[in-house]
């Protein structure tokens, strides 16, 4: 799954990675840069781009430094 021009993940890394970065979270809820790098562990230059896809694929927009979570995935359910 590309997360930007030159940045690939696999299919199964980034479907583990929005259940982490989402686990607990509800629509509304809120995330930052720093949140979203504990949660996945990896630092700004990956990031970024990461929540910028999840943007793109629905999960959550932009509000100015943070993302808004749009929707969630709930337990025992895949993204």
């Amino acid at each position: 799954i590309p997360l930007d021009r030159d940045l690939f993940i696999h299919a199964d890394v980034y479907a583990e990675l929005l259940e982490d970065t989402l686990a607990g979270l509800r629509p509304g809820d809120s995330l930052d840069i720093g949140e979203t790098k504990e949660r996945t562990g990896f630092s700004r230059k990956y990031v970024i781009p990461f929540l910028n896809r999840m943007e793109r694929d629905g999960w959550v927009r932009r509000d100015g430094d943070r993302r808004i979570v749009i929707k969630a995935i709930g337990p025992g359910k895949k993204p």
